[in-house]
């Protein structure tokens, strides 16, 4: 558990399965975190608010309260996003949410300035949440190809993608190969 700020200019690298608790406010200010070693979490936890770096992280989780800010850029989960008890804003500095894992994932159901949907997936892997509205700012979700598999099978064409639900405004689907 951190305490305070953590700054430095230099990379840390997190271990496969461990858990780094950032219980601090404001912002990481390390020139790079590389949090995607298999199994392990980054969890901001402070009670207040936070800004969310733009990283790779295998599991990322945002808890205790207050709200808690993506920087811009991009920050990219392969395994579970977790919140508990924080407001989310994904969208004030224009980030991009990417969901890059390899097996099943929830994309939450928070407000997003981009989304994208990446890695290569089996059918039916990726979830939308049920509960509370998924809503993209930039009205675009992309879909990225990865190794000659599609996220969404059927040769880049939208007839194979459900929505459940109401669609308030519209939503561009541009797969990215």
């Amino acid at each position: 558990t951190v305490g305070t700020a953590l700054g430095g200019s230099g990379t840390l690298t997190q271990g496969a399965s461990s858990t780094l608790n950032l219980n601090f406010g404001g912002a990481l200010t390390l020139s790079s975190l590389d949090a995607s070693a298999a199994g392990s979490t980054v969890d901001y936890q402070f009670a207040g608010a936070q800004v969310i770096k733009s990283a790779t992280y295998a599991n990322l989780t945002l808890s205790g309260s207050g709200l808690k800010t993506f920087a811009s850029g991009t920050t990219a989960i392969a395994e579970v996003f977790t919140l508990s008890g924080v407001t989310t804003d994904a969208t004030t500095n224009s980030s991009t949410i990417e969901y890059n894992g390899t097996g099943a994932q929830t994309v939450r159901a928070i407000n997003y300035h981009s989304l994208t949907l990446s890695g290569t997936r089996t059918t039916n892997s990726i979830t939308l949440e049920s509960t509370g509205t998924i809503g993209i700012a930039k009205n675009h979700v992309y879909f990225i190809r990865t190794c000659g598999h599609e996220v969404i099978p059927g040769r880049h064409s939208a007839k194979n993608i459900a929505f459940k639900g109401a669609v308030v405004g519209s939503i561009n689907i541009t797969p990215l190969c």
